[in-house]
C-alpha cells in the first residue's frame, strides 16, 4: 500500500496546492487514518472553506514547525501529543468561518450533519448511557455490599453471609440472555 503517513502529512503542508486541497488529501491516503475520518472529514467540510482550512493548515504547519525537534526522528504513531504542545497561532484569530452559523445548533439543518448525527452521534451517545447506567449499577451493588459487610461481625460467619446475600441478590437480576454489560 502506498501513501502519505502523518510525518509526510506534516511535512506537505509546507506546499501551497496541499493546503489548497486538503480534504482530498485526507480523504485520498489510505494511511492517513484516524478514528470515524469519514464523519469527522463531513463536518469539517460543513464547516471550513478550502481556503479557511489552508489558512489554518498553514499555520499548523508553522506551529508544529516550531514544536517539533525532528519529524524523522518522531514515528507517526507519535506525532498527534505535540498536537498538545502547539500554542494557536496569532494569524489564526482572523480566520472567520464563513460556513459556521452563527447558531451551531443551525449546522443540523445540514443533511450531511444530520445524517452524521444520526448514524454516528446518537448511537454513540446511546451506548455509553448503557455502559455508565451499568457501571451505576456495579457500584450501587459495591456499595450495597460493603454496607452489609460493614454491619457483620465474625461470630456472624461473614463468609457464609456474604454467599447468602449475593445468592439472594442473583436472584434479583436478570440471567444470562437477557441484557448483558455493554462494554466494546
Amino acid at each position: 500500500m502506498y501513501g502519505l503517513t502523518w510525518r509526510g502529512f506534516v511535512a506537505s503542508l509546507s506546499v501551497r496546492e496541499v493546503r489548497d486541497s486538503l480534504f482530498q488529501v485526507l480523504e485520498k491516503n489510505p494511511l492517513l487514518t484516524f478514528p470515524e475520518k469519514d464523519s469527522i472529514l463531513v463536518i469539517l467540510k460543513e464547516i471550513f472553506s478550502e481556503e479557511e482550512l489552508a489558512t489554518i493548515s498553514k499555520s499548523m504547519f508553522e506551529a508544529y514547525l516550531k514544536v517539533i525537534p525532528n519529524i524523522e526522528l518522531i514515528k507517526d504513531e507519535n506525532l498527534w501529543t505535540y498536537v498538545f504542545a502547539i500554542r494557536p497561532p496569532s494569524s489564526l484569530k482572523n480566520v472567520k468561518l464563513s460556513k459556521m452559523p452563527e447558531d451551531v445548533w443551525e449546522l443540523l439543518d445540514r443533511p450531511a450533519i444530520l445524517q452524521v448525527a444520526k448514524e454516528k452521534i446518537i448511537p454513540y451517545v446511546r451506548r455509553k448511557k448503557t455502559q455508565l447506567e451499568d457501571l451505576f449499577k456495579i457500584w450501587v451493588i459495591l456499595d450495597e455490599l460493603g454496607a452489609f459487610v460493614s454491619k457483620l461481625k465474625v461470630e456472624d460467619e461473614p463468609s457464609k453471609m456474604v454467599k447468602e446475600y449475593l445468592e439472594a441478590l442473583s436472584e434479583a437480576f436478570p440471567k444470562s440472555g437477557d441484557r448483558a454489560l455493554a462494554y466494546e
